[in-house]
């Protein structure tokens, strides 16, 4: 394989060069062996710009395919998530295999979703729910002792790196350094809180319950039964520390796939907790709220929506009370389209199911009973607020603004 040209990758250094063009050969290999030939060589340059802190070199490579190789950015970014959240370590002349993993608590209120130490008996019963209910008989690992938010969490590949290697530490015998952020996070009505662990068993051993029978159309029927009885072990565990909260557990399960997953399925609660609130704080009904739409995205050029920001009024004053942001991922981004206009929703009209996240969302707002006042056809840039650090909603005029309560909204029912 030879490195295409310098001029065109104007902006590229040497090793991001390297995973673009091995990412590239990947998708054009013809035999599995071939594909074994290059996934090899990316993982070598992955694992040294992981280990030497060189997060802006897979960023820029990323940023790059994303625009130039949408197969090559899926192939790159599934490699650098792997390795991320994954590995091998030695103890004793012995190979491990390492994964971190994380259990998804979605919650929603109209008070704030509790996040931090876990109680020792709640530790303690939640080690013995994971050992009976999710992990294979050999695999041993160790919870992290408290219940994080997701801006608590490592938010890059590198960091996600150290984390998984600083929880497996311990379980070889090591010091742990601690690589968890002490910050504050944003309140939102519903949301989801993570409890996080690693795993580990001999090479090639199942990590998993649902890996260890031997029958293979078992594997999807012991998952479902493992998820169910998480559900049934922990629920009543986790209610103790979150009082107000209705909670739902999504699968343990590999750190960047538990998470996306778990932020999917709390979008749409998120809409139908902010109607519930906003419906009691201004003691008003749902058909006197308004919605306003935005998409927003990361760099001003690009073409697809990363997230989209629903910001809610009242039917009769601009002023946005409350937001929610609405996450897009992977294959959502393909069906995105931008609207001239709403889809129609007349009583006649024959409805097609409706899966893109713009369709789902107005979808939603229809079932709560809310209007979508206006859908900017423009892109924002995700803006937060400099002194907060909370998001910044488009209001109806197009204008990025702090989503706040007036005073004389009823004090009970604010988030705290």
């Amino acid at each position: 394989m030879s490195l295409p040209e310098k001029k065109d990758f104007p902006r590229l250094l040497p090793d991001s060069r390297r995973l673009v063009s091995l990412s590239m050969e990947i998708g054009r290999a013809a035999s599995r062996l071939e594909s074994r030939f290059w996934e090899n060589q990316l993982s070598n340059v992955i694992l040294k710009l992981l280990e030497t802190k060189k997060q802006h070199k897979l960023d820029d490579a990323i940023e790059y395919l994303y625009q130039a190789d949408p197969d090559a950015y899926n192939i790159l970014l599934e490699a650098i998530e792997a390795h991320s959240e994954s590995g091998v370590m030695q103890h004793k002349g012995v190979d491990y295999d390492v994964l971190l993993v994380v259990a998804p608590v979605m919650a929603w209120t109209r008070f704030a979703i509790p996040s931090g130490p876990l109680s020792s008996a709640l530790h303690a019963g939640l080690v013995s729910s994971l050992a009976d209910c999710i992990f294979a008989e050999n695999a041993r690992f160790l919870l992290a002792p408290e219940l994080y938010a997701i801006d608590q969490l490592p938010q890059s590949h590198v960091e996600v790196f150290a984390l998984m290697k600083d929880m497996a530490a311990p379980l070889l015998g090591k010091s742990q350094a601690g690589q968890f952020k002490s910050q504050e996070t944003t309140l939102f009505l519903a949301d989801v809180r993570y409890l996080v662990m690693s795993v580990l068993v001999p090479v090639s051993q199942p990590l998993f319950r649902w890996q260890t029978t031997a029958r293979v159309d078992e594997h999807g029927m012991l998952r479902k039964d493992c998820l169910e009885n998480w559900k049934k072990n922990a629920l009543p565990l986790l209610s103790n520390m979150m009082h107000g909260c209705v909670l739902d557990l999504t699968l343990p399960d590999a750190f960047f796939d538990a998470c996306r997953k778990a932020d999917q399925q709390i979008r749409p609660a998120s809409i139908h907790a902010a109607v519930h609130y906003l419906a009691l704080a201004m003691d008003v009904s749902a058909a006197d709220l308004r919605a306003v739409i935005g998409g927003f995205v990361e760099v001003p050029e690009q073409v697809t929506i990363t997230e989209y920001r629903i910001g809610f009024s009242l039917r009769d004053n601009p002023q946005i009370l409350y937001g929610v942001i609405w996450p897009v991922y992977g294959a959502e981004e393909i069906q995105q389209t931008v609207e001239k206009g709403f889809p129609s929703r007349g009583r006649g009209t024959p409805q097609k199911e409706k899966t893109a996240p713009l369709d789902q969302i107005l979808v939603l707002l229809e079932t709560s009973g809310i209007a979508c006042e206006k859908l900017h056809l423009e892109r924002f840039p995700m803006e937060f607020c400099d002194e907060c650090g909370v998001p910044l909603f488009a209001d109806i005029n197009a204008e990025l603004v702090h989503a706040e309560l007036p005073e004389s909204a009823m004090p009970e029912s604010r988030l705290h």
